[in-house]
């Protein structure tokens, strides 16, 4: 792989200033009361360099998508789009606005236009008017046709995903001088190699969404200090970074690049317990070199927020660990999770197995409770939900027998459906269905069931090596409730009910020369909007240079 410019002289750049440093600086400081800080912030810096490459082919495999709304449920579609599209609604009632201005019934005299712009300007006439365009049967008829044409354009054009790539990180990741202060720096450099289908899902995007080959950009820049040591401490840290926390959406490892957050963080760690503060004030995305500020993020624009804040705490240990946080953007949405999750010894329930291996064979449960309320300006996909409060529930039980998991467990959405509080994602955080590749599994009323059996080959032989599989069943889809919540592109192409199932296989080389190379293929399919079947290669190696 051939790296980026940028990428590669801040690799090089910052290689230098650490051979410097362990090679002649030590030597300067000499005699000085400094010197053993700076040994310990030196030996405790690190240089780790990241090279990925990936494949990933999704072919749509559904055909013609058929239509057949009634006039009732045509006048709930154009009233939703009318708020959120109004291009799309002018499209489907311009057919009758003519037939209305010419009509004696028109006692304005106003013209097609003035007629269609009054109507979509005033949900109350919208509602009044559309019942009558849609009472004739063919003209009915031919806008479901349309509709359906539309439709599946739509779901083959952005499902049709074959591309390949490389990406450069860089991440350099000090220690901390006189124990107290330190910073980290890292980059993300990603070069499209080919992309031969007509969809978007891992194609680099410049800061106007239009697609190119190359991304560069300064990943992580924060300043960081820490009072106390590794396992009690107080620590803040502010700038760039990638956050790893239990309520953030995980980062997909699918892709060439992760995300990663503008954000001030307070963390409190005493042994066991972990309490941490935070306020995000803009997100990279995997797939967009534009580093967006939430005050400019377009789904949030009228709520007029320029921060998400979460607070959280978290307890382990060697019984299992509790959590709980809250994200929440001020005049938008809060969002709430409490997750618990143990073990019990199979050698407790009577099975004989010998007291070392208790912890190999293990009845493994998990529960997670998400709940949300909106304030008055929450607004999504175009139209405003003040009255918006939902919850989700998750409950997964495993059973660990050495090297084989198997996990089975039930997820349900009430019937608003469950959004992102604002960016971060917080209260969204499912058990297992977290794993598959394509679907989001938060729809209106949703129920998932999702079972995963995975197997750890190295006592047979193949250390490094990792098979999983995963199916996950959703029913239930309140399709109703789909269309007010105003997410018109699932209401005309999404299923009530559908299945996503995934293999894959993992190898990590555990020495010689390819120790730090790992690679990952996994095939799928799932029966939702396009009905995609794929697969994808992915190859990551990771060196540390000190």
């Amino acid at each position: 792989m051939k790296p980026t410019k940028s990428a590669l002289a801040m690799a090089i750049a910052t290689l230098s200033m650490s051979i410097s440093a362990n090679d002649n600086v030590k030597g300067a400081f000499d005699g000085l009361g400094s010197a053993s800080a700076w040994d310990r912030f030196v030996d405790d810096s690190s240089l780790n360099l990241r090279l990925r490459a990936n494949h990933f082919n999704l072919e749509p495999k559904r055909g013609e998508i058929k239509t057949d709304l009634t006039a009732a449920e045509m006048t709930e579609l154009v009233s939703t789009l009318s708020k959120n599209n109004k291009a799309e609604a002018r499209e489907i009632l311009q057919n009758f606005a003519p037939a209305v201005a010419e009509s004696p019934l028109n006692q304005t005299n106003a013209s097609s236009d003035d007629l269609l712009e009054s109507w979509l300007a005033s949900d109350e006439a919208l509602r009044a008017v559309a019942p009558h365009s849609f009472a004739s049967a063919s003209y009915l008829g031919s806008v479901n046709k349309s509709l359906a044409v539309s439709a599946t354009n739509a779901v083959k054009t952005d499902g049709d995903v074959n591309q390949g790539g490389v990406a450069l990180w860089t991440h350099f990741k000090s220690g901390y001088l006189f124990d107290v202060i330190g910073f980290d720096l890292g980059t993300q450099s990603a070069k499209v190699l080919y992309n031969k289908g007509t969809g978007t899902q891992i194609a680099v995007k410049d800061s106007n969404d239009e697609l190119k080959k190359t991304m560069n950009r300064i990943a992580i820049a924060n300043i960081k200090m820490r009072f106390g040591d590794n396992d009690r401490h107080l620590a803040l840290r502010t700038g760039k970074m990638e956050l790893n926390t239990i309520h953030f959406k995980r980062d997909p490892d699918e892709w060439l690049l992760d995300k990663n957050f503008k954000a001030t963080s307070v963390n409190g760690k005493w042994d066991n317990l972990n309490v941490y503060g935070l306020a995000v004030t803009g997100l990279g995305d995997v797939d967009n070199e534009k580093f967006t500020y939430i005050r400019d993020n377009e789904n949030f624009a009228k709520a007029d927020f320029d921060k998400t804040y979460s607070l959280g705490a978290d307890y382990s240990s060697e019984y299992g660990s509790a959590g709980i946080a809250s994200t929440w953007s001020k005049n938008y949405m809060r969002s709430n999770t409490i997750s618990v999750e143990s073990g019990i010894p199979l050698s407790w329930m009577g099975f004989d197995i010998d007291a070392e291996q208790d912890q190999d064979y293990l009845m493994i449960w998990s529960a997670r409770y998400n709940w949300q309320e909106a304030d008055n300006d929450f607004l999504i996909n175009g139209i405003n939900k003040p009255d918006h409060k939902a919850h989700s529930s998750a409950f997964m039980l495993g059973l660990k027998a050495d090297a084989l998991f198997v996990g089975v467990s039930m997820l349900n959405v009430s019937k608003q459906g469950f959004y992102d509080a604002g960016i971060g994602g917080g209260g969204q955080s499912n058990i297992l269905a977290d794993e598959t590749l394509i679907n989001d599994f938060n729809k209106p009323g949703q129920n998932t069931l999702t079972g995963l059996i995975s197997y750890d080959w190295t006592n047979m032989g193949f250390p490094g090596l990792t098979t999983n599989l995963i199916s996950a069943q959703a029913s239930d889809i309140d399709m109703t409730q789909v269309l007010e919540n105003g997410d018109t592109g699932y209401y005309l192409t999404g299923q009530k009910k559908f299945h996503e199932t995934l293999m894959d296989i993992n190898y990590a080389w555990q020495d010689g020369p390819f120790k730090g190379l790992s690679a990952r293929a996994v095939a799928g399919l799932e029966t939702n909007q396009a009905s995609l079947k794929g697969s994808g290669f992915f190859l990551t190696y990771d060196m540390a240079l000190f």
